[in-house]
């Protein structure tokens, strides 16, 4: 009757109770999917330390790098700690390895970037460290007069450039001493030309940075509206090139190119000449001969710079450097790729093209009157 029921009833709840108590102190390693740390924590290994080499009191820095998670592994603390009796800031950055039983060598992620926003309390030359990597910054207070054209030194523009995304343009300034600070910038566009022209300007502030002087560089971000064939013109003598290329979405920044067997490389073109007479102060066209294989090799672009007291001409040559299995049918053909040019002055020009074997490549050009 009602009391055998009862009995019933208690005697399967009293199962559903062990079976779960039971359940719950199987090891993680015994059930289905599930994982289980090995080993201690230990601090991430990290590549591609950034930070800007000056900030402002009033603002903050973002500090970013790679971290090189490979299979198996979690991270298990992040910590920011600032330091001002010191100038340093401590980023900690711990993993620690796990093994799962559905795990495969097909899930090992590729290097992740993480990102830290950090502000300095004093004025200064400050050390940010990142587990075993560290580099410096200079945090400068209030502005001091007007700005002014800064002096570019050098520049880099990643070899492949996309529409619909920022390319990062690096440029290194040369400062008279250490209380100039890169302070703004301004690009002009000429869409029916496909060029884009920066101004780099910079400005003296409240610095205790004890420097007669210094080169710093600086981050712009520079946007293509459409995929063509772009001129980014630095100053009157630094110049890009760059065939830029549609790009989906916002993802992915240079770091990650060359793990993605998509990178570009210096090489050196099989030749160089004139389309025609080159006169100094007029507009002409350079051809730089190379052999095209498709789809392997193709030209990106073109950096250059003109030193006029010296007559030389540096070019940097950009082209496409992608991993293709030997069982893919590939064609070749010759090709010249052209840019336009203004030599300053008359006389026998120097083009002399860099390689990453160290084997340049030059040739003389007369330029006229």
């Amino acid at each position: 009757g009602m009391f055998a029921r009862g009995i019933t009833v208690l005697v399967l709840a009293t199962a559903v109770l062990a079976f779960f108590a039971v359940a719950s102190c199987v090891p993680d390693r015994w059930k289905p999917g599930g994982w289980w740390w090995v080993g201690e924590p230990y601090p991430a290994p990290i590549s591609h330390l950034q930070a800007p080499d000056a900030v402002s009191i009033h603002g903050s820095a973002t500090v970013s790098a790679l971290v090189m998670l490979g299979g198996k592994r979690k991270i298990v603390e992040e910590s920011v700690k600032v330091m001002e009796a010191t100038r340093t800031v401590q980023i900690r950055l711990i993993l620690r390895a796990y093994d799962d039983y559905m795990f495969s060598a097909a899930n090992i992620p590729p290097p992740i970037e993480k990102s830290y926003t950090v502000s300095f309390p004093a004025l200064g030359e400050w050390t940010v460290r990142l587990n075993d990597k560290s580099t410096r910054v200079i945090v400068y207070g209030d502005w001091l007069g007007e700005d002014r054209a800064a002096q570019v030194l050098d520049f880099e523009l990643p070899a492949y450039c996309y529409t619909n995304r920022d390319n990062p343009l690096h440029l290194t300034l040369a400062h008279e001493t250490g209380g100039w600070f890169y302070s703004s910038s301004r690009i002009e566009e000429d869409a029916e030309n496909h060029s884009l022209k920066l101004e780099i300007l910079e400005r003296e502030a409240e610095s205790e940075f004890a420097a007669e002087g210094w080169e710093e560089t600086v981050r712009i971000p520079v946007s293509f509206p459409s995929a063509q064939t772009w001129r980014v013109r630095i100053d009157e003598c630094l110049f890009a090139d760059r065939s830029v290329s549609v790009g989906h979405g916002t993802g992915g920044t240079g770091y990650y190119s060359s793990y993605y067997g998509k990178a570009g490389c210096l090489d050196v073109p099989e030749g160089v000449s004139l389309a025609d007479s080159a006169r100094a102060g007029e507009e002409t066209t350079l051809l730089l001969a190379y052999t095209e294989v498709s789809p392997y090799k193709t030209i990106l672009g073109v950096d250059f710079r003109l030193l006029p007291d010296e007559l030389l001409l540096e070019c940097r040559l950009w082209v496409s450097s992608l991993y293709i299995p030997e069982d893919i049918g590939q064609t070749s053909q010759p090709k010249n790729f052209a840019f336009r040019i203004v030599f300053p002055a008359p006389g026998e020009w120097e083009a002399r093209f860099p390689s990453e074997d160290g084997e340049p490549f030059a040739r003389v050009l007369t330029v006229l009157p």
